[in-house]
């Protein structure tokens, strides 16, 4: 299975830690850039030169060239409009099932779920949201193959580009261990 993550603009240290471990459970993924030049979400917008620059075909043949099998998303409220957009003409044109994760996402769920073009909410940290995603889960009759526990190690990892998986494993010990399940699963 190929994960595209489609982002404006800038590197995003969430989507850098999320491309390592799926990479490291097996799964290849890929990162799309749109640079949004003279339009950035959030920032400024100049009208003229944005359309002179406007790149969106140029990254479309690049999300096309991916061929992904899944295409997400990091959504903050600024840039919320700016994934809309590329999710409805993504799922036009690629045909392919779009997940949206972040801050906005984990904020009104229920707004953005409810967009034709969004197939998949992520929200909030996975042992923060385990309620309602275990009750979720078992509604669709799906095996839970595990938890992970809010810990900073993914992020002080990510900084210096490692994984839990790059480190001795007397330091992730925990983390590792809630892993077993996923790798297991992913094992061909």
């Amino acid at each position: 299975m190929k994960v595209t993550f489609l982002h404006n603009g800038y590197e995003s240290l969430g989507i850098e830690a999320l491309s390592a471990a799926l990479k490291k459970s097996g799964l290849e993924t890929s990162l799309v850039i749109d640079p949004c030049l003279f339009e950035e979400s959030g920032f400024w917008r100049l009208k003229g030169p944005a359309r002179f620059f406007n790149l969106r075909k140029e990254t479309m043949e690049l999300l096309k060239a991916e061929k992904p099998d899944l295409l997400c998303f990091s959504v903050f409220t600024d840039n919320y409009r700016w994934a809309l957009g590329w999710a409805e003409a993504a799922k036009k044109e690629l045909g392919v099932p779009v997940a949206f994760g972040g801050i906005h996402p984990t904020s009104v769920p229920e707004k953005v779920i409810a967009k034709d073009c969004v197939d998949y909410v992520c929200v909030g940290e996975g042992d923060r949201a385990r309620r309602w995603y275990r009750e979720f889960v078992d509604g669709l009759g799906l095996p839970v193959l595990g938890f992970l526990r809010d810990t900073q190690n993914y992020i002080h990892l990510a900084a210096r580009g490692l994984t839990l998986f790059d480190v001795a494993p007397s330091r992730v010990e925990k983390d590792l261990q809630q892993w077993q399940g996923v790798c297991h699963w992913l094992e061909p």
